[in-house]
């Protein structure tokens, strides 16, 4: 299995687990936290805590961990607000959306490679797909909202280019090549 292929798995479980809400807590639950009616729990926050502690060499501190845990806060905050408003513009990925993402996921692993990765960040195929639905239409809502009034003519191209040309000057990197043949 390629080192490429499981830092991207990590990456995408680390980057994945802000964006959605794992199975409801447990009774007595600590809430951190309120969005529109809709709970974040401090044993959210926790476990995306100690996914992201789990793949540094060494501890923090007391303060770094509790700057670690608001800034995964502000981070479950926003999303589930961009969730919300993905809802409400009927931008929801669709069950086909999940799937294909997940199929990109699992294509450099084996099932079982697949499943102890999983294992290793402390998620079921369950959990998984919940936070791809979630990232897939955040990312839907954004990709919308952004090309809503975003047109680009080509003369703004062209007038762009002339205004900044020192920024596209740069030195190509030239290659010869040859080739000796020595055949017996």
């Amino acid at each position: 299995m390629a080192r490429s292929a499981v830092a991207w798995l990590l990456l995408l479980a680390a980057g994945a687990a802000l964006t959605g809400c794992g199975p409801r807590p447990a009774e007595g639950d600590e809430v951190w936290a309120e969005v529109n009616g809709r709970p974040i729990f401090r044993s959210q926050v926790e476990k995306y805590y100690e996914r992201q502690v789990g793949l540094q060499p060494e501890p923090p501190t007391a303060q770094e961990a509790l700057a670690r845990k608001l800034a995964i806060l502000a981070e479950l905050i926003q999303n589930e607000i961009l969730w919300q408003k993905a809802a409400q513009a009927n931008l929801l990925a669709t069950d086909g959306d999940v799937e294909a993402r997940l199929a990109e996921l699992r294509a450099p692993f084996s099932a079982q490679e697949f499943q102890q990765q999983l294992g290793a960040q402390g998620m079921t195929l369950d959990e998984l797909k919940a936070e791809l639905r979630r990232e897939i239409s955040i990312r839907k809502l954004l990709d919308k909202s952004l090309a809503a009034g975003l047109t680009v003519s080509d003369q703004e191209v062209t007038d762009f280019y002339e205004e900044h040309k020192n920024r596209f000057r740069f030195v190509e990197t030239q290659y010869h090549v040859a080739q000796v043949l020595v055949t017996p």
